[in-house]
């Protein structure tokens, strides 16, 4: 009869009436409570709140732990890319570098021989200075662009020498 009572307190008075219809003079009182349900209590609401709240931040803490390892390793494939780059770029130009300076020097050998017997070649020579010329500045514009610290890009096994009052390069496997 009374188990859908809603939380709080009651107050709860019986009379008593007799078979003749009498009633007693005082009636009976018994005070109680009413208890809501457990998920209903304030320290309950208060225990869920700070665990919603706690795994909430846990789990951004987590987010962002995971966004700087991602970006870490990122950068990290980055710097790797680029450094295969640089590395990759400076054997290129050497390589670039080492040929231009031996079609230069056989072309100057075969000019003073050639001069005399065969005038023609002297624009050609002139043609592989100015090409010569040109890597050579391209050169000093990336020695200079090397970052303090790291030394030259050039390869160890590159020797320079004087060619005509110009800086060549002379890579010594083809000498």
């Amino acid at each position: 009869m009374f188990s859908n009572l809603a939380p709080g307190s009651y107050e709860f008075e019986v009379r008593a009436v007799s078979a003749a219809g009498e009633r007693s003079p005082q009636p009976a009182r018994a005070v109680f409570r009413v208890l809501p349900p457990v998920w209903r209590r304030w320290w309950f609401i208060t225990l869920a709140a700070l665990a919603v709240l706690g795994a909430v931040i846990g789990f951004e803490q987590y987010r962002a732990a995971n966004r700087r390892e991602i970006s870490r390793a990122r950068e990290e494939r980055l710097a790797a890319l680029e450094q295969v780059r640089r590395r990759i770029a400076a054997d290129l130009h050497d390589e670039i570098g080492s040929t231009l300076t031996q079609i230069s020097i056989l072309s100057e050998v075969a000019l003073q021989q050639g001069t005399r017997a065969m005038p023609e070649l002297e624009p050609r020579a002139d043609d592989d200075r100015g090409l010569v010329a040109r890597a050579d500045r391209r050169d000093e514009r990336h020695r200079l662009g090397d970052q303090p610290g790291q030394g030259s890009s050039r390869r160890p096994d590159a020797a320079h020498a004087t060619h005509g009052g110009r800086r060549v390069h002379r890579d010594q496997h083809h000498v």
